[in-house]
């Protein structure tokens, strides 16, 4: 995740993917003719000067404890060159090292320090752009306002696209929710000069911003072309809001409910509340399944015989926040989850086993996978395509039945009847039908390089 230290592509490539995003970006005006009949508000941008050592605080002081505790058991640790204890603690393969409690703490301990850019009072600025379903008089809707918010990271990779090149899909996305749904697609920062973990301290930034505008890490906040700006600072419900993002930004969703748990909650009291919706579109949860090796990746038939090739620091490429799969532990993440990939996706094997995996962890929270039959990456994106609508209402769908399921608030919770994991195969013709989780390919084939530990976050 966040490309030059963990993923890189060179800068000359990152500068020819930028050209062309851009130039496609510049199209979006026409696509969303397509709209031309639907009640919608774009904008404004909102612009946050954040001050980077108040957004932190809990980060490093979670770290200094770990490091410290760590120390005292004769255990080293150097973000730049990690020990060999951390190379052990990453292994994929159970019957080597078992997972414990120390392996966690030193996969926890090699974050490194961001590097990204700065301006010269030591801050840096991060944006986003507002969304909103408008109330159309010429169209019966009996639903009562819808006070959702999704939090929205596009995908490019980590190094292109923004927020105005996903503006078409994210407003077809609010517009099914209903009238007074809006979302806040954020602008986080591209690698390489951006590395990891930038994009990651940037989703925090974007939730504070929603749930707590006045914070203190939070030197000046801006509004391009705003009026009134008074309902862009106040406070949205954590429980409104939905954490979504496709690709690359559904990568920065994961991470940033992993860096939640583990980074800042222990370190901040009152918690944080975290949103009870998540939305997940054709993601990658390992850099090494990304590399395209045909025994962990099943659906390498579908790169047409070329495996992406990537260079990476390894120990960062493994690191959980970059890798999902490189922790044992899925639970305590807080949410009921969707995800959706087609099934020519070359990443449809990531989403269904990280889909597999979250139903496994928590059984009280509803994780829904839906295979979209002869789909390619992020098909959502394409508004003529009947399956890349019917994808877009199921996630409203989604959502919506969501948002009634309470949370569990005891240690060990009932299931209920909605919860658990349901696998949804979606054939051409739109039908769906119950799916299984080794269609397409064995899960047992990636299960064996899921890390096993016995540690749960409740």
């Amino acid at each position: 995740m966040a490309v030059s230290r963990a993923t890189p592509c060179s800068v000359f490539n990152a500068a020819q993917l930028r050209f062309v995003s851009n130039t496609i970006a510049m199209f979006v005006p026409i696509r969303m003719l397509y709209l031309w009949n639907r009640r919608y508000k774009v904008g404004p941008t909102a612009e946050l000067r954040i001050d980077p050592n108040r957004l932190l605080a809990p980060e490093r002081e979670t770290l200094a404890k770990t490091r410290a505790k760590l120390g005292l058991t004769g255990q080293h640790f150097n973000p730049t060159h990690p020990t060999h204890e951390f190379f052990e603690s990453l292994l994929p393969d159970p019957t080597v090292r078992d997972t414990n409690e120390i392996d966690s703490e030193i996969w926890l301990s090699n974050l490194p320090e961001e590097s990204g850019v700065y301006d010269v009072d030591g801050t840096f600025t991060l944006s986003g752009e507002w969304i909103e379903a408008l109330h159309d008089p010429k169209m019966e809707d009996s639903r009562p306002r819808c006070n959702t918010v999704l939090l929205y990271f596009h995908g490019g990779g980590h190094a292109f696209c923004s927020a105005a090149f996903h503006r078409q899909l994210v407003t077809r996305m609010v517009l099914e929710l209903g009238p007074g749904a809006r979302a806040f697609v954020v602008d986080y920062r591209l690698a390489p000069e951006n590395p990891f973990p930038a994009a990651v301290h940037d989703a925090f930034a974007a939730y504070l911003y929603l749930t707590n505008p006045g914070h203190d890490a939070f030197r000046h906040v801006n509004f391009k072309g705003a009026k009134n700006q008074q309902h862009l600072v106040s406070p949205v419900n954590p429980k409104d809001i939905v954490l979504a993002g496709d690709s690359a930004g559904a990568g920065v969703v994961i991470a940033f409910q992993l860096y939640m748990r583990d980074y800042v909650q222990p370190s901040v009291e009152p918690k944080f509340e975290l949103p009870s919706v998540t939305v997940l579109i054709s993601f990658s949860f390992s850099t090494n399944f990304l590399c395209g090796d045909a025994k962990l990746a099943p659906n390498e038939r579908n790169s047409g015989g070329k495996a992406l090739e990537w260079e990476w620091y390894r120990h960062l490429a493994q690191h959980p926040l970059v890798s999902p799969v490189h922790t044992a532990l899925l639970s305590g993440l807080g949410s009921h989850t969707l995800l959706q990939a087609g099934a020519f996706d070359r990443l449809a094997d990531d989403t269904r086993f990280y889909g597999y995996k979250l139903g496994q962890a928590d059984d009280s929270k509803l994780t829904r996978l839906e295979l979209y039959r002869d789909m390619v990456h992020v098909h959502q994106f394409f508004e003529f395509l009947p399956m890349a609508e019917q994808a877009v209402k199921s996630m409203a769908r989604f959502i919506e039945r969501a948002q009634t399921i309470p949370l569990p608030t005891t240690a060990a919770p009932a299931p209920s009847k909605l919860s658990g994991l349901e696998w949804i195969m979606i054939d051409v013709d739109g039908a769906e039908r119950e799916g299984h989780v080794d269609d397409d390919g064995s899960i047992a084939a990636l299960e064996l390089h899921w890390r096993q530990g016995p540690k749960k976050h409740m």
